[in-house]
């Protein structure tokens, strides 16, 4: 069982490295669907944000890795979608050398939410995706990217979902478009308070979605400690 779980998994990076490479050479956007490392079999809970910040050059990203390696890398690889750590938990030992940032906001903030030992424990271990792989600076940058690049995300981040079988799948988006984009049915949408959502996959899975983190009322400090208590009640359901 592991063996085909692992088939599938390495031909689903396979192709997103070929065809996202393919994209990012036209568009000079770097790419990544990770921002943890890459899943095993077993995902306790997914988590599915919406983008990679930052617009990064593909160009540069490339130079960079080729320093790094000490030899030309000419495209991302099936090998390097992922990050060693989970950014949304830990700060990377490279962003605390360079002195860097990175997703200090992201992580301060989902501290409010993610405030048991329980909720840390799950975050820690989850794994992270987004839902669109470019390196767009926000969700309103999404626009820059072709109907056929956000569609082939789409259907790869859907497929991802059926081939790994999370437990359970939280949303770091609450637009019922863009759920309805990767696979939440529209008419199974609701509001449950503290601007959480919950909802029912294609497939029948139920789901949750809290706001992106860039919504600032959404992440005061009492509000996201009823989040985090939607987030527990889903997560023992």
């Amino acid at each position: 069982m592991k063996n085909e779980f692992d088939k599938k998994l390495q031909s689903w990076l396979q192709e997103v490295a070929t065809t996202c490479d393919k994209y990012a050479q036209e568009i000079d956007l770097d790419f990544y669907p990770f921002q943890s490392p890459l899943p095993q079999s077993n995902i306790e809970l997914l988590v599915v944000a919406i983008n990679p910040g930052g617009s990064k050059s593909y160009k540069v990203m490339l130079e960079e890795k080729s320093k790094e390696y000490g030899k030309v890398i000419e495209a991302r690889t099936s090998e390097m979608l992922a990050y060693d750590v989970n950014m949304y938990a830990v700060k990377p030992q490279w962003e605390i050398d360079n002195k860097l940032k990175g997703n200090d906001v992201m992580r301060t903030k989902l501290k409010r939410v993610f405030v048991t030992e329980q909720l840390q424990n799950i975050l820690k271990n989850s794994t992270v995706m987004n839902m669109y792989y470019f390196n767009t600076q926000d969700t309103a940058a999404l626009g820059k990217l072709s109907n056929l690049i956000k569609e082939f995300c789409e259907k790869k981040t859907f497929e991802f979902i059926e081939i790994t079988k999370p437990q359970k799948i939280l949303f770091f988006t609450t637009d019922n478009y863009t759920l309805s984009k990767c696979g939440v049915q529209n008419n199974s949408i609701k509001s449950i308070g503290n601007y959480v959502k919950e909802g029912v996959l294609k497939n029948g899975q139920n789901v949750l979605a809290i706001p992106n983190p860039g919504f600032y009322r959404a992440y005061s400090h009492d509000n996201g400690k009823q989040i985090g208590v939607h987030i527990t009640k889903y997560i023992n359901s």
